[in-house]
This record gives structure tokens, sequence and C-alpha cells, in this order.
């Protein structure tokens, strides 16, 4: 996780990874906190092996709030950390 409080902010954030009908997700759920910082981020190391989603059409992204925030998803087709993200 990595959250405002690297700069003095008050979010808080974790992630699970969880099993539901045999199929596994990451649920990532926090508190943001926007006086004095207000994001709440999880990032991953590469997968080994890659997911190979070229069979896929596309993703499903699912968010909850009280709050107006706005959210970003990002993905990498190299497996460089800094390689450019989509």
């Amino acid at each position: 996780m990595l959250d405002d409080v690297v700069m003095g902010g008050k979010s808080l954030s974790s992630a699970k990874v969880l099993e539901l009908k045999n199929d596994n997700f990451v649920r990532f759920s926090g508190a943001t906190n926007t006086d004095g910082g207000g994001f709440c981020s999880v990032r991953t190391k590469n997968f080994e092996p890659p997911f190979d989603l070229k069979e896929y059409s596309g993703l499903v992204f699912e968010a909850k709030s009280s709050k107006t925030f706005k959210y970003k998803f990002t993905l990498r087709d190299e497996e460089n950390w800094d390689a450019v993200s989509w």
C-alpha cells in the first residue's frame, strides 16, 4: 500500500486476496482523507507468469464511495517497472 501518509496525510487502505466461486479477486478498501493529502493506492510486483489477457475484451472496475473521487487503474504490457502504463 502507498497512501498519503508518505507526505503527512491521514488516509489508510488495505488489500486482500479473496476467493469467490473458485475465482480469485483483490478487494482494495480504505478511507481517503482529503485534509492534508488525499490518496490511497496499491501497487503490485510484476506477476510471474504475466497475465495473458488477449482473449478478453475488457476489465471491470467497481468503486463505491459516499464522496466523489477520481480513480486511476493502470496496466503495463512490458516487464519494466517504469514501462508505459495503459
